[in-house]
């Protein structure tokens, strides 16, 4: 069930400036600035345990999605007023008729009465304004759990007086009927991104605060970090069509060995036996990929991507983390049973290869760990990791058309395009006759192909290995990531990145001898 949270500035305007930027009024309101209001409400008032409980909800649910109107803004300018702190900042000047022109003398702790004066520094401030057409701003959230909270919320939603500045007066309600939302949280890039609360928001909170009154710098300088989600209109014409796959967790390598695209099928084999040996049950179908009687899944299950060093001119291949994928018709039971075992993960062991100590990211300060780059809205895609074809490649079967199959399967429409070739398209990605053949210690797996990338090798087996080949897909309309085609899809084989023509650092071509 939905709930609504109703705010109305009742001057008209509001008074808040971007976090990124202050000199510009934000608006809409960020999430980030209504749960900080709430924090503030149960702070200053001492509040009971059930608003706690009701904050840490709230930063555990998915971002809200808002309905708001357009807004004029302005600015007023810079204006310098006096800072108001605390006595540790407060700084004495000698009475300015003893002072030279354009010095300030300063003393630690003079004393008022021999003709000292109190000087406070003065600080350039300005503020930004926005006037919407309608002042009212709706915050929606579809969650059970909130819906049982409704009389606490209203609670604590009573006792905030502003919204922004204290020129700001709002009031705030939670309502039953409310306008269709204007925007809504995304799963890719795009030109709006908004401040929202993430779990563990409200310690954090707590954190920084304590720091802030054990040393002299004041609250600036010990903020609390910050989380950026993406938003899009609502209700809007030709929105990006996506696949199968959708929510990420995003895992960053802190020690271990350095392991190559090359070897990313080693590394992701090995982190699913960590996963399994993890969970609750190891047997678990969306987790292993395999029934209860050992038949391979016929349903989409967790794949398990490597994120690495490419895509620039200096992109080496160094796979600097993981990315762990959930399919989109996930149950609410698997998910949970997923995160169990996720929140457990600290190590991979690889055998004689090594260990990797892990560490889940929320906002990975490293550009090869950006989810959001899988996730773009595109026409045209490359794979990252070369496609493992399903079937051989043939006069009657070209491999174009099995890709155009594995789109399909995967929920996305039919490529107007596709190219097939053993070069990769990003700087850094490894040949496709190699990727997938060695472990992470070097040592082959696989034998690599030895007439180009068209000719399947020979497994340990002795068994035809399966065809891999780097794609470059082109679609007719946009779609979002993340996209993972082919028979390795669920170990990071196949995976897809948007990329653009004229940038290529290198198309693929045909198949040739090594």
């Amino acid at each position: 069930m939905r709930v609504s949270l109703r705010v109305e500035y009742l001057t008209g305007t509001v008074q808040a400036a971007n976090n990124a930027n202050r000199t510009e009024p934000e608006w809409p309101p960020h999430p980030m600035r209504l749960f900080s209001a709430l924090a503030s409400a149960y702070f200053e008032h001492d509040g009971s345990s059930d608003e706690r409980t009701l904050l840490e909800c709230l930063e555990s649910l998915a971002a809200p999605a808002l309905t708001y109107t357009d807004a004029v803004t302005r600015n007023t300018g810079v204006v310098y007023v006096p800072v108001n702190d605390d006595d540790r900042n407060m700084m004495f000047a000698q009475h300015k008729g003893s002072q030279k022109q354009g010095t300030s003398q300063i003393s630690p702790n003079p004393p008022i009465a021999c003709g000292w004066r109190l000087n406070r520094f003065r600080s350039g401030r300005t503020f930004p304004v926005a006037t919407p057409v309608k002042p009212v701003v709706y915050f929606h959230w579809h969650d059970e759990r909130l819906d049982a909270q409704r009389a606490t919320l209203q609670r604590l939603a009573e006792r905030i007086p502003y919204f922004g500045r204290s020129s700001s007066v709002v009031q705030i309600s939670v309502v039953d009927e409310a306008p269709s939302p204007t925007i809504q949280p995304c799963q890719y890039t795009s030109d709006m991104s908004l401040r929202v609360p993430y779990p563990g928001a409200l310690r954090r909170m707590e954190e920084c605060y304590q720091l802030a009154m054990q040393s002299d710098k004041g609250l600036r300088a010990h903020r609390p970090p910050t989380s950026m989600q993406a938003y899009e209109r609502c209700g809007g014409h030709g929105e990006p069509q996506q696949g199968v796959f959708g929510e990420c967790f995003v895992f960053q390598r802190l020690e271990g060995p350095r392991v190559p695209l090359e070897a990313s099928v080693h590394l992701t084999s090995s982190v699913r036996l960590s996963l399994l040996s993890l969970a609750d049950n190891p047997r678990l179908e969306i987790l292993s990929g395999h029934q209860e009687d050992g038949r391979a899944s016929v349903r989409e299950h967790v794949a398990i991507v490597p994120l690495a060093n490419v895509g620039h001119p200096h992109g080496d291949g160094d796979i600097k983390g993981l990315g762990v994928v959930l399919p989109n018709n996930i149950s609410r039971e698997e998910r949970r049973e997923v995160l169990v075992a996720l929140s457990r993960l600290r190590e991979v062991r690889m055998g004689r290869s090594g260990v990797w100590k892990l560490e889940r990211v929320l906002a990975p300060s490293l550009w090869s760990l950006n989810w959001q780059r899988y996730l773009r809205p595109a026409r045209t895609w490359a794979t990252v990791t070369p496609m493992v074809f399903p079937k051989h490649p043939r006069r009657s079967r070209p491999a174009e058309e099995i890709v155009a199959s594995a789109c399909r399967q995967v929920g996305l429409p039919e490529p107007i395009s596709v190219e097939v070739g053993p070069n990769p398209q990003f700087a850094g990605s490894p040949d496709a006759r190699i990727c997938g053949t060695v472990s992470t210690a070097g040592k082959p797996i696989l034998p690599p192909a030895r007439r180009g990338a068209r000719i399947s090798p020979l497994d340990q087996r002795g068994n035809p290995a399966r065809f891999r080949g780097h794609v470059r897909v082109t679609f007719s309309e946009s779609i979002v990531g993340p996209v993972i085609l082919g028979a390795g899809q669920y170990l990071g084989m196949g995976l897809l990145a948007p990329c653009e023509r004229s940038g290529a650092p290198q198309k693929p071509g045909p198949a040739r001898k090594p």
